[in-house]
């Protein structure tokens, strides 16, 4: 799709309304009304940027046991990321999975509950590498966990855009 250039850029929203049950890190136990928000921002037309590509795979992780999660992302314009854990956002209309038109930015966050949180969503033992992406430490409980992945693109030292992905 071509979309015209705007000075402000463009956020592309899908929300939904269900996350599934018994999420061990955030409030979402049967019942609870946490939803998803997925965004995607597309910046003015100032620089030409192609999003990072990531290249996550499916991996086993065990309880209480090291684990490495290869996360990285390439991007084609050879742009410097950096990457971060972030706040998942919740959002829909919470057992109503109909299409509707989704609120605007700004965006409520998930609510994190057993000592987890944005930062640390598999607790203080995993942390992600900002320069490659990859998480790694020590596996939390057995169980269901959101997490969100920011990659910052640069170029030149310049911010160009944040590439967000959340997933369970």
């Amino acid at each position: 799709i071509d979309l015209p250039n705007n000075a402000n850029g463009y956020t592309a929203t899908y929300q939904t309304c269900c996350r599934v049950d018994d999420i061990e890190n955030i409030t979402n136990f049967n019942g609870s009304s946490t939803g998803s928000t997925f965004t995607c921002t597309i910046p003015p037309n100032t620089y030409m940027d192609s999003s990072p590509e990531f290249s996550t795979s499916i991996d086993v992780i065990c309880a209480g046991k090291p684990f490495q999660l290869f996360y990285e992302a390439t991007d084609a314009d050879k742009d410097s990321l950096v990457y971060s854990f972030g706040a998942a956002y919740d959002g829909g209309n919470f057992r109503d999975d109909k299409n509707a038109n989704p609120s605007p930015p700004p965006y409520n966050s998930v609510n994190y509950i057993n000592g987890f949180n944005e930062s640390g969503p598999l607790g203080a033992g995993a942390k992600i590498d900002t320069k490659t992406g990859i998480i790694s430490g020590s596996a939390p409980a057995s169980g269901k966990y959101v997490l969100e992945v920011s990659v910052l693109s640069y170029r030149k030292g310049v911010l160009l855009n944040e590439h967000r992905e959340d997933f369970i």
